[in-house]
């Protein structure tokens, strides 16, 4: 961390990993350092009372990514002392906290361009309209994400960046014929799967 604050012209810190796992005093070290006064983007740590109010410290932030697993609508309201963020990204919402269509309004109530929801659990046909109907939406980005036709029928302009779970490849063969497969659905614009994470990721 010390090496870190040394660095000076960063524009994004990604601990996604939590590698790290910065605790609030350390977020407010790094928010005063000379790293902290160029960040706009920071991730690594829990969408918790206590980080979100020391992630307040640093001046340039308009990006925030979040693990949200345990996240409530009460700690989802927080994002509204962030009314500058035009890029956030949420880890597990729903996967064991308690969030309602009250809730996820509390996200979608700012002006975003980028939008990144991995293991979502709270998804629905009605959450995705809330969370496609952004006005100022370019990007919408779902990974490992459980969706179904209801989801996906009434999508809004933006595009979608969708990485999906694809079981039962074995070869390179298998690659070849899903990769074609995906392309040619109605909408995909290109699609490129991964035989070692058994994910294909379709724009």
């Amino acid at each position: 961390l010390v090496n870190l604050q040394a660095l000076g012209g960063l524009e994004d810190f990604f601990d996604d990993g939590g590698v790290l796992n910065l605790t609030p005093d350390e977020l407010r070290q790094l928010a005063a350092s000379p790293a902290g006064k160029t960040l706009r983007r920071v991730a690594g740590f829990p969408l918790t009372p206590e980080h979100l109010a020391a992630a307040k410290a640093f001046p340039r932030l308009d990006g925030l990514r979040l693990q949200a697993r345990t996240a409530t609508d009460a700690e989802l309201d927080l994002l509204e002392q962030f009314p500058q963020l035009t890029n956030l990204a949420l880890y597990d919402l729903g996967a064991e906290g308690k969030i309602s269509d009250a809730g996820i309004d509390a996200v979608v109530s700012r002006p975003l361009k980028k939008l990144a929801l991995t293991r979502c659990a709270a998804l629905s046909a009605s959450r995705m309209k809330q969370f496609t109907s952004l006005p100022e939406l370019t990007r919408l980005y779902l990974a490992k994400a459980r969706l179904t036709d209801d989801m996906l029928a009434d999508l809004g302009p933006a595009p979608m960046l969708l990485t999906l779970d694809v079981s039962g490849m074995h070869c390179a063969s298998c690659v070849s014929r899903v990769e074609p497969a995906l392309s040619s659905v109605p909408g995909v614009t290109s699609a490129r799967v991964n035989l070692v994470t058994a994910e294909a990721t379709v724009d």
